[in-house]
């Protein structure tokens, strides 16, 4: 194999890679920003409305509430979009097999295996 095609399938393998942990990272970050401002938004709330102690209790519970309503929401959608986002990441793994010679497919599919795994911790 030439210089020229490995270093042309590091640079996929990088890419699929730089795409997958750039994701990962700006959904961590937009989750830690979010909830952040919405702590923030509701002590605002309740200081401008001025609200009794048992108001308050009673406006946690509803926050509460909605947020594991929410939460069932995003679980019913997840299970709906990670068979499709499989199908994307496994398409895309076939069509980088297809351009690798048998022993490269080999390395690859080590690589896959290792990366996977330690997803899955």
């Amino acid at each position: 194999m030439t210089d020229k095609r490995k270093a042309a399938i590091l640079v996929i393998v990088l890419f699929v890679l730089g795409i997958a942990l750039g994701s990962v990272g700006t959904h961590m970050w937009d989750a830690h920003v979010l909830a952040n401002q919405h702590h923030s938004v509701i002590k605002a709330l309740k200081a401008e409305l001025q609200m009794t102690p048992a108001q308050e209790k009673q406006f946690d519970a509803i926050i509460k509430d909605d947020r594991s309503k929410f939460r069932a929401l995003y679980t019913q959608r997840d299970a709906e979009w990670d068979p499709k986002i499989d199908q994307v990441r496994q398409q895309g793994r076939q069509n980088i097999r297809a351009i690798l010679t048998p022993d490269q497919r080999a390395k690859f599919d080590a690589f896959l295996k290792r990366r996977d795994q330690e997803h899955e911790k």
